[in-house]
């Protein structure tokens, strides 16, 4: 998928032999892309261990209704947040109040929208 993000202007996607769809990279993320994935860091204490997260979870599912924690690894959280009513600079404006803030112990965030393998991916499991 790296290779068609990196080399493609256009894309044909096709299921089961049959036309899905035909656009640019931008295109298809736009219209068939249904989520964001955010990521956050935490910072550590002194002594290494990892603030807690409980915090940070209640203000992304009260900001961000319908957001699922989809992982939690060594202070790295990454969710996946709906689009619906969600616009990059709300989550933006957001994230950057959370780091700010002192109580949530954000060390960094990182926000994406769908790849192209969780397009494709859809397609597969819509047959």
């Amino acid at each position: 998928m790296e290779e068609c993000e990196a080399l493609c202007h256009r894309l044909v996607i096709m299921v089961k032999g049959r036309f899905q769809c035909l656009g640019s990279l931008q295109h298809l993320k736009n219209k068939f892309g249904y989520d964001y994935s955010l990521t956050v860091l935490l910072r550590r204490k002194r002594n290494g261990d990892l603030f807690g997260s409980v915090l940070l979870n209640q203000f992304i599912n009260d900001r961000f209704p319908g957001s699922v924690l989809t992982s939690s690894c060594n202070g790295q959280l990454s969710y996946t947040v709906p689009k619906t009513g969600v616009t990059w600079a709300m989550m933006f404006s957001a994230l950057q109040e959370v780091k700010n803030d002192s109580e949530y112990h954000v060390e960094d965030y990182s926000i994406c929208q769908t790849t192209l393998e969780k397009i494709f991916i859809d397609f597969a499991h819509d047959i």
